[in-house]
């Protein structure tokens, strides 16, 4: 099977040689590896080089500082023919199994679809940590958009999902990882594996890590509190470009989403839509305190 690994790149040069090689070594599958690098100012570029070299299936470009999710979506709106792609964080360890597991979930699938699985946490040595097995929430459309992540290293997805991505290019998002997923969710499916088949590096220089979990509650309290406004653009974003994939009752949602704080009328809406109402019982309740006591 042939398989894009789209690998974003930044000061990376403590670690990017095991991941690498973690990539090269995967089994049972025809590897290309895509890397787009961030504006390194480290020995990243050299290595790059080196692979370039060694390596005829090693491509990367050198781009300007844009930041980890516009660097990725640069690579995710590229014509680049595979029948998988994976995304690739610059300092992890994939196991052997990574790639051609996430196949085997996703052969049976004649429609846009996401596989995303478990990882394990490893420190800067790469020694396991103690507890450190974390197993992502199941998604959907009643919480993708209410702050249930998706950890973009464990994201791989067919080319019928890519064909999707590449029709239209979010004006503003938060994370590339968090737009996969509600797209994935949107317009096709996704699948969750609950075996870890990477270890997650943790170290200083993480740009987004797990180094401690957040609690469920604290998640949708982050998403009215704070970022709201990122969640509304996800949203429009959605209703913007894939609203010829939509169901009535998901144009409905996201609509209500785009808008809620633009009226009362809008915020009750929200308050008893299905969207909410399908939240398990203790994010429901959670939910529910934060609309309320959002300010307009």
């Amino acid at each position: 099977m042939q398989i894009a690994v789209l690998m974003s790149t930044y000061n990376g040069s403590n670690f990017i040689r095991e991941q690498i090689d973690s990539i090269i070594n995967q089994e049972n599958v025809e590897v290309s590896l895509y890397i787009r690098d961030d504006g390194s100012t480290d020995g990243t570029i050299h290595i790059l080089e080196e692979y370039q070299k060694q390596f005829e299936f090693v491509h990367y470009i050198r781009g300007k500082n844009l930041g980890p999710a516009l660097s990725f979506l640069e690579l995710i709106q590229m014509d680049i023919e595979a029948e998988y792609y994976a995304l690739s964080d610059q300092d992890d360890i994939w196991l052997p199994d990574k790639l051609a597991s996430a196949i085997e979930k996703l052969k049976y699938y004649n429609e846009p679809a996401m596989y995303y699985s478990a990882l394990q946490l490893i420190d800067q040595n790469g020694t396991l940590l103690k507890d450190g097995q974390i197993i992502p929430d199941e998604i959907n459309q009643h919480n993708v958009l209410y702050g249930f992540f998706v950890t973009g290293c464990t994201v791989v997805y067919n080319c019928m999902l890519a064909d999707v991505l590449r029709k239209y290019k979010p004006k503003e998002f938060y994370m590339h990882d968090a737009w996969i997923a509600c797209v994935a969710v949107f317009t096709g499916k996704t699948v969750l594996d609950k075996t870890a088949h990477i270890m997650y590096r943790q170290h200083a220089n993480n740009v987004v890590g797990m180094k401690k979990k957040r609690k469920l509650r604290k998640k949708i309290d982050d998403f009215f509190r704070k970022n709201a406004h990122r969640h509304e653009n996800l949203a429009c974003n959605l209703l913007q470009g894939y609203a010829q994939y939509l169901e009535y009752n998901q144009k409905t949602e996201l609509e209500l989403m785009s808008c809620y704080r633009k009226s009362v009328k809008n915020w009750l809406a929200l308050y008893t839509c299905s969207t909410v109402n399908k939240l398990p019982a203790n994010l429901k309740k959670s939910c529910k305190r934060m609309i309320v006591f959002r300010t307009f």
